[in-house]
């Protein structure tokens, strides 16, 4: 009797399948764009995937290009429809698309720059409530419509636009250029009230111009957003800088370099090539940068209610390239360029602080050490950090420790043709 009763509840573990759906059913969503409607709130484009494009990439077979598209020989299809929120717009997707789309497998969330300076997370939080949406997704703000950007990801290298966005969005980790931004992260942030919350710049390549117009000269190599790096088309798309809100609206950008600065205090930087003018004979000088140790940020008030911030950063280096003849393998001309090169980066460093001072937008969490200064959280939210991070005065330290000189330690001096003749 008493294994019949147990044999009768285990019978009510066995649910069955019954909301089982089946891969080849599905329609999955790699990126999804997001516009101003003019007849609805929004306008959707949904860059869906061809399976059996990426089943015969993946397998080595023919051409992914036959159900190419607007895909342009990537195994995918480009969609867009305008609607009153992104899951009703799935719904209006189903009506043509033979798969039921699904945001599954979603891998960023491209937003336009002009929704972006609206209310921004009007569209993204009330998205996120979606139980198929990814709140791991990158989140990224398009100069122009995000439409355009969508139509115009067409790797090369990559068959699969699913690998490219990721190995791409992955590239903060060596050039530094963009910084990790994901949807939950964006959240998080404006619901802080310590910390602004920011996003991945990017731009479709029609926009770039054939030379870029960086706010530094002579230009450096991070002195372009997305948009405008002069450079050759390889894939028709290009991430650069940042885009920095205050609260959920957008407020302004950070070309490459000061994206730098910003993951060097935020403490998420971790490698890149860094150029400098050597000071002694003025040329170019590059050094494989690396954090030597954490960021130290300390903040308190003076006797006016002022912040005062103060940051230390210490980094090593190894010089990777100099152009001139000087040998920065002999200590004292090693010291001049660490010098230089904490000097630039102090100075950049302080520039992108004030440049964010000037929005009131404390994208480098500032406020999340402030409030350890408070025994009350009354008292925290009394003080309104971020309405009164303008007024905080900032103090930056570089040291920058040269701690190898390459393969080769001493300059090439290379004999005149003269006297090689004779």
């Amino acid at each position: 009797m008493a294994a019949l009763t147990l044999a009768a509840q285990l019978t009510l573990l066995l649910s069955g399948c019954w909301d089982r759906r089946e891969l080849e059913d599905l329609g999955f969503i790699l990126l999804v764009g997001i516009d101003r409607g003019q007849q609805q709130a929004i306008r959707v484009t949904a860059q869906i995937a061809i399976p059996s494009g990426i089943a015969a990439v993946g397998g080595g077979g023919g051409g992914a290009g036959g159900g190419g598209g607007d895909g342009g020989g990537v195994p995918v299809v480009v969609t867009a429809v305008e609607a009153p929120s992104l899951p009703a717009a799935l719904d209006m997707i189903n009506t043509y698309v033979s798969r039921r789309a699904t945001l599954l497998h979603l891998v960023a969330l491209v937003i336009s720059e002009d929704l972006a300076r609206g209310d921004a997370n009007r569209y993204i939080g009330a998205t996120a409530r979606f139980r198929e949406f990814r709140r791991t997704a990158y989140l990224l703000v398009s100069k122009g419509r995000a439409e355009d950007f969508v139509r115009a990801l067409r790797p090369r290298l990559e068959k699969s636009p699913a690998k490219y966005l990721n190995s791409i969005l992955s590239s903060y980790n060596y050039t530094g250029f963009i910084l990790r931004s994901q949807v939950q992260q964006f959240i998080v942030e404006t619901e802080s009230s310590g910390h602004d919350p920011i996003a991945v710049l990017v731009a479709p390549f029609a926009r770039a111009r054939e030379t870029g117009q960086p706010d530094r000269s002579p230009p450096d190599e991070g002195s372009y957003q997305a948009g405008d790096v002069p450079a050759t088309a390889v894939t028709p798309v290009q991430f650069m800088g940042t885009a920095v809100f205050h609260d959920d609206r957008l407020v302004g950008t950070l070309d490459g370099d000061e994206t730098r600065a910003l993951a060097m205090i935020r403490g998420e930087f971790r490698r890149c090539m860094f150029t400098v003018t050597e000071p002694v004979e003025g040329k170019n000088a590059t050094l494989d940068l690396r954090p030597g140790r954490r960021p130290s940020i300390h903040i308190e008030w003076d006797g006016r209610g002022r912040p005062r911030i103060s940051v230390r950063l210490v980094f090593d280096a190894e010089a990777a390239s100099v152009e001139g003849t000087t040998d920065y393998s002999r200590p004292e001309n090693r010291k001049l360029l660490e010098q230089a090169a904490a000097q630039k980066i102090q100075d950049l460093g302080r520039e992108t602080v004030r440049k964010t001072q000037q929005w009131n937008a404390d994208v480098f969490g500032f406020g999340d050490r402030a409030r350890h200064n408070f025994l009350r959280w009354t008292d925290w939210k009394a003080a309104r950090w971020l309405d009164h991070y303008g007024e905080a005065e900032f103090n930056l330290e570089v040291k920058v420790n040269i701690r190898r000189e390459g393969f080769h330690f001493a300059p090439v001096h290379f004999h005149p043709i003269d006297e090689v003749t004779r």
